[in-house]
């Protein structure tokens, strides 16, 4: 067999190798990587809304948190607390509710501890239905801090300066949990 007709078969067998391993990894990179198509299943908001002189009950400075989910959620938990920027707080009992998709709870005090500037903290845990990871998810989150005089709401941080918690913005009063098909939550 001649030299030329033994380089011919080399280079049509390393053709055919080569061929065979594109196929080979284009086949399992589709297998591996091809994500399945999921899609939103749920989304929960949970929002530490800002400190203010209540229209509802007279004579109090009132903060809110909220759990609110477009599907039941196998546990929701909050503690909300009203912060002020000298260290005092007031707290009700932290709530605990199986089963439900919303919840909201008010931590309040008198207008004679104002005015002064406030801020809302919020701390929650949801549980997610079987089959999501995680399956729950725990944090906390705070509004800014607003100064507060009974009849009267402004933004500020305290004394006057800029708010030295880095959580106490106005972009970190909300977040939102989305929960896909393929079992993830994600955090916005």
């Amino acid at each position: 067999m001649g030299e030329a007709t033994r380089s011919s078969r080399r280079k049509a067998r390393y053709r055919i190798r080569a061929a065979l391993a594109a196929a080979l990894a284009a086949a399992l990179a589709i297998a591996v990587v091809a994500p399945a198509n999921a899609v939103v299943v749920s989304v929960c908001t949970i929002k530490a809304n800002d400190p203010h002189a209540s229209t509802h009950y007279s004579g109090t400075i009132n903060s809110v948190g909220t759990i609110s989910c477009s599907t039941v959620m196998t546990e929701l938990f909050i503690d909300v607390t009203l912060e002020k920027s000298t260290g005092a707080s007031w707290s009700p009992p932290s709530i605990d509710y199986f089963g439900q998709s919303y919840l909201a709870l008010n931590a309040a005090t008198s207008c004679s501890n104002g005015p002064g500037t406030f801020r809302t903290r919020v701390n929650y845990t949801l549980e997610f239905p079987p089959g999501f990871t995680p399956v729950y998810t725990a944090s906390w989150l705070y509004s800014p801090w607003k100064s507060v005089a009974c009849g009267l709401t402004l933004a500020a941080a305290p004394n006057g300066t800029a708010a030295a918690d880095a959580r106490a913005t106005a972009d970190d009063d909300a977040v939102t949990l989305t929960i896909m098909s393929d079992g993830t939550v994600t955090a916005s």
